[in-house]
């Protein structure tokens, strides 16, 4: 065997032992500030009574998003959710605010491990089927078999009576 064929076989083995300490599909790790959400929120904001009012929004970071999608489905799940409670195994993190009408800030967190769903929960007075909820895969960069979280970066445009986006 020639020399340069040893030294391409001891690179590509380096290559491939230092690739197995990355976190694989099933194991996606911790990102600091991985989660950036731009949020604007419009001056007639949650209208009721002829005005704007405040509005909670609940983020949770997920690993799956199935019981959340169930709690969507009943009243009183999305009671437990707009609560801002920890309802599930699924849920690896959760953040509540509240939004001013015509605010706009820019919300970053940081994102935990084993996140691959973001759910968002808006308190609007007037909910009308799915305009007060949003589920965002959370994104990932791959390679081969190997995976890691990268940053994700989510747009929220609050209206009158839901989500404008």
């Amino acid at each position: 065997m020639s020399t340069r064929c040893i030294k391409v076989l001891l690179v590509f083995a380096l290559v491939l032992s230092g690739l197995a300490g990355c976190a694989s599909p099933k194991e996606i790790q911790y990102r600091e500030r991985g989660l950036v959400v731009d949020i604007k929120a419009t001056a007639d904001v949650n209208w009721f009574y002829k005005q704007p009012h405040t509005i909670a929004l609940v983020f949770y970071q997920l690993s799956e998003p199935n019981i959340f999608n169930q709690m969507l489905e009943d009243p009183e799940g999305v009671s437990v959710l707009l609560e801002g409670q920890s309802f599930d195994a699924s849920v690896k993190s959760r953040r509540k605010l509240v939004i001013q009408p015509g605010e706009s800030r820019v919300l970053t967190m940081d994102r935990a491990a084993d996140v691959r769903y973001v759910g968002v929960v808006a308190g609007f007075y007037n909910r009308r089927e799915g305009n007060f909820s949003r589920l965002y895969p959370a994104k990932l960069w791959k390679f081969i078999v190997w995976a890691g979280p990268r940053k994700t970066k989510l747009t929220l445009r609050l209206g009158k009576d839901g989500f404008l986006n």
